[in-house]
């Protein structure tokens, strides 16, 4: 009996494609963590940083939309990013809304990172190869489309 269930255990972990998924992004988020740990901004801080430098001013429910993030991660990724100076939270049009922008700092911040966001680039592409990680990028964006997901 146990060894049925240690064969189906395996069986998922190969065949699971949300486990083999989450697996390949943690590996690449961990080379751009790696390589922006100078800049002292983690990748999704990175990402968050450039939404709003091409989206501001933005609200959260938006950029939850499409970071495609839950609001109560997105809001206390936002809060470090404000606690660092990076970002400005201000009241919107009603009291509930927050509109988020970059700062001076925040500004600053992305551009030194940038160099260090193309090293990355550039790594993982030598690990997949151009035409590949090209394949990849698109599978992804055509399966995150198929499935019409939406952050909460």
């Amino acid at each position: 009996m146990q060894s049925r269930s240690i064969s189906k255990a395996s069986e998922i972990a190969q065949q699971c494609t949300c486990f083999n998924r989450r697996k390949a992004t943690r590996a690449i988020t961990l080379i751009y963590d790696r390589e922006l740990q100078p800049c002292g901004l983690r990748a999704t801080q990175f990402l968050l940083l450039a939404e709003i430098r091409v989206s501001a001013p933005i609200t959260i429910k938006p950029l939850a939309r499409k970071m495609l993030m839950h609001r109560t991660a997105l809001a206390r990724n936002l809060q470090l990013l404000a606690r660092k100076g990076l970002i400005k939270i201000e009241p919107g049009h009603d009291r509930r809304e927050r509109m988020i922008r970059l700062t001076i700092r925040g500004q600053k911040s992305l551009n030194r990172a940038d160099p260090f966001w193309q090293h990355a680039q550039r790594k993982v592409a030598k690990h997949f190869g151009k035409k590949q990680l090209n394949h990849f990028r698109s599978e992804l964006s055509e399966l995150t489309l198929k499935f019409n997901i939406k952050a909460t």
